[in-house]
């Protein structure tokens, strides 16, 4: 199999990012913590879109961050927090792009581009709910596909 990150290789090397925006958020504050550590689950599900007519690439990441805690044996839901991240780039050179191509810019070169902004938005909402301000671990490309 190949690596996901050989095959979006190509089109990175020809696309610059020239935008980055939310384009759609929602959290919910479910339960108020526990002193004590809260855990998180996070999920990531990318997509991109070649436009040939504007010679752009757009990426999207929907991320899906659940807080929840362990009290006396018990998973207490703490928040929801629900929001994507698009990114548009603009292709340098005019070149043949392959769906296979987008669809592994997309799981790479588009996550790790997004990521960062995902980082700082949770460390803010989770602060501004009045919780522990959470920081979201080093992305990481999964092994079996592009959901976390």
């Amino acid at each position: 199999m190949t690596d996901e990150r050989q095959v979006a290789a190509r089109l990175a090397a020809h696309a610059e990012m020239i935008d980055v925006r939310m384009v759609q958020a929602s959290f919910e504050h479910q339960e108020f913590p526990d002193p004590g550590t809260i855990d998180y689950e996070l999920h990531i599900s990318p997509e991109a879109r070649m436009d040939d007519s504007s010679s752009a690439l757009v990426t999207s990441a929907k991320f899906i961050v659940d807080m929840k805690q362990d009290s006396d044996g018990e998973t207490i839901d703490i928040a929801h927090i629900e929001f994507v991240f698009a990114g548009m780039y603009k292709m340098i050179d005019k070149i043949h792009v392959e769906d296979e191509e987008v669809k592994a810019f997309a799981n790479t070169t588009g996550v790790f581009a997004l990521y960062p902004y995902a980082r700082e938005y949770v460390q803010d909402v989770t602060s501004r709910l009045g919780l522990p301000s959470l920081t979201l671990g080093l992305y990481k490309i999964p092994t079996d596909g592009p959901d976390q």
